[in-house]
């Protein structure tokens, strides 16, 4: 990591001198050392890149963490505290003899910039700050979303896109593929006639499956997995959404009876959507496919209580991608417009690089629909086709 330098000239500052206040010149000092430490860290994890060693690797990036996780309480800290200067003066708090007045703009905005590790407005092919960046390459096409000045790249894939950006660069140790709610409850067809488009998506998954698995990135299950604590906690709209008369004795957890399959097979439903019950399965081959990737450690599953499994401040999921550093998110599933859009738009509004695999979704909702998620999913991250995907990755082995 590169510190961003900071302007000490003099100039206005908080105390209206040419010279940084003692509070001033501490941050200074603090965000200097901190800088410093990430710099180390980010250089020794560099050269480990190349030669591995995995329990050093480990050991250090875990540092990292803790280090960042320290910095970044820093920053807010101090904007709180840069913040209430430029507000209310050298009080630090609103009272009686606090006027509020605009004091030392110029410092503050450069203290908050260098804390906020904001990129440097000199190269504007980069968007983001230092832990979270895009590069424009000089093709205007190709988006580089490796991160590649503070973290390790190993062997990076150009994946063709179908929206306005045309082209990603993608880190496969740090690119997930997020598979929502693929299960029996949404895709059966005695459970949900009407979902063709779903069950359309189910080859295509299925293949990008085997592309992720073969350059290394993991396979998330996110799925609805509902328990006791979760029902005491579910507002009364999601409980009503998912009864099929409008009363609790037919929604989340609720005993669905038996089906019975064409070839005469009895199928005990389980609770409606409860964690362990073979309706919250995945369905058909998407099952044998998930508990194979879970033995074989490729894959892992996350349960949710919500549309999406990153609602909130946190959740189990939302813990694993920040734990492993994942940047990338490629994301397919059921029903395009309500659970695949949630999850994909609470990863946009956290930062994450979002791809919307277009057949790997589907919905039973109207066509509109699926169009104002392709056309939203184009602004917010990329549109992807698993076709185009797989042929890219294929090339590139």
């Amino acid at each position: 990591m590169d510190a961003t330098p900071l302007d000490t000239r003099p100039h206005a500052t908080a105390n209206g001198e040419g010279e940084l206040s003692p509070l001033e010149q501490e941050v200074l000092d603090e965000y200097a050392k901190l800088a410093g430490n990430l710099d180390s860290l980010s250089a020794i994890l560099a050269e480990l890149a190349a030669n591995p060693s995995v329990e050093i690797l480990d050991a250090l990036r875990r540092l990292e963490r803790k280090t960042t996780t320290v910095f970044t309480l820093l920053k807010a800290s101090v904007y709180s505290i840069v913040l209430q200067q430029e507000i209310f003066g050298d009080e630090g708090a609103e009272g009686e003899g606090a006027t509020p007045r605009r004091r030392g703009e110029g410092c503050v905005l450069e203290v908050v910039t260098a804390l906020a590790g904001t990129a440097n407005d000199s190269d504007p092919t980069i968007l983001g700050n230092f832990y979270n960046y895009w590069k424009l390459l000089n093709n205007k096409t190709t988006w580089d979303l490796t991160r590649s000045d503070r973290l390790p790249v190993t062997s990076p894939k150009t994946i063709p896109m179908l929206g306005y950006r045309k082209e990603a660069i993608i880190e496969p140790n740090r690119t997930a593929f997020m598979i929502v709610d693929m299960q029996n409850f949404f895709l059966h067809p005695k459970l949900s006639p009407s979902a063709v488009n779903g069950r359309k998506a189910v080859q295509p998954t299925l293949n990008m499956i085997d592309a992720f698995r073969g350059m290394g990135s993991k396979i998330l299950w996110v799925n609805w997995g509902i328990d006791s604590f979760d029902l005491v906690t579910m507002p009364p709209s999601f409980l009503d959404g998912f009864s099929s008369n409008d009363q609790m004795n037919t929604t989340f957890c609720t005993e669905m009876g038996t089906l019975t399959e064409d070839n005469g097979t009895t199928i005990d439903l389980g609770k409606k959507l409860c964690r362990g019950s073979w309706n919250a399965r995945p369905w058909g081959p998407l099952d044998p496919a998930m508990v194979e990737g879970l033995d074989s450690g490729t894959d892992l599953y996350f349960n949710k209580n919500r549309l999406s499994g990153l609602w909130g401040s946190q959740t189990p999921l939302g813990l694993y991608l920040q734990e492993s550093q994942t940047t990338t998110l490629f994301i397919g599933g059921v029903n395009s417009d309500q659970c695949v859009w949630g999850n994909l738009i609470d990863a946009y509004f956290k930062g994450f690089d979002v791809v919307y695999v277009e057949d790997c979704a589907g919905t039973t909702s109207p066509w509109y629909a699926e169009e104002m998620v392709r056309y939203n999913a184009d602004g917010n991250g990329f549109l992807a086709n698993s076709t185009y995907v797989i042929d890219a990755l294929n090339k590139q082995k």
